[in-house]
């Protein structure tokens, strides 16, 4: 006795290679009966039905798969406009325009049927996720600088005592493009 729907296709349960060529034949349109002769003539039994079933499931995944790759793409794109912008970062952005976008859009009826607390732990999310970023950027940036200055000083302590005119052009060389870098906010160089 049945007890519902199948949980998955019948074709998960064939080969590799027979599920490929299968998924390769609705790609390319051949016709449902034309799918179903092929399983047969390789030893499986399935229904014409089975395959419609599949090929809807296989060409909403394509299909899904497709816009995502073309969303990711196009913010790919917008995020190469401003170098200096972290992905992580853009993703927040557009998450928070999603969600400021949804509650100006909301009227009397989306109110009341909202679940402040629900709205307000998901607005919360997003805060969390932007601070704990902030907070990962200034560690690394202070890493980062940390790094660069106790490499200075033991490259410049080796350079004052043999070389000491140079060490003051460098030093000052140095000082200005940490100075240039941190305004145009990569860090120091």
């Amino acid at each position: 006795m049945k007890t519902g729907n199948r949980s998955h296709p019948k074709i998960n349960d064939f080969p590799e290679e027979v599920r490929n060529t299968i998924d390769e034949m609705i790609k390319a349109n051949f016709k449902y009966h034309d799918i179903v002769d092929y399983v047969q003539n390789v030893g499986f039994e399935i229904s014409y039905s089975s395959i419609q079933r599949y090929a809807s499931r296989l060409n909403q995944s394509i299909q899904s798969l497709r816009l995502a790759q073309e969303n990711f793409k196009a913010i790919s794109q917008e995020l190469d406009k401003y170098p200096n912008l972290d992905t992580t970062e853009g993703i927040i952005k557009i998450m928070s325009n999603i969600i400021l976008d949804g509650v100006l859009k909301f009227d009397e009826d989306d109110l009341q049927n909202t679940d402040p607390l629900k709205v307000m732990k998901q607005a919360t999310e997003l805060i969390r996720v932007a601070a704990y970023k902030k907070n990962l950027d200034l560690k690394n940036k202070d890493i980062s600088e940390a790094g660069f200055d106790a490499v200075k000083d033991k490259v410049f302590t080796a350079i004052a005592k043999k070389y000491p005119e140079d060490y003051a052009r460098l030093s000052a060389i140095l000082e200005e493009l940490a100075a240039e870098a941190s305004k145009e906010g990569g860090g120091s160089p």
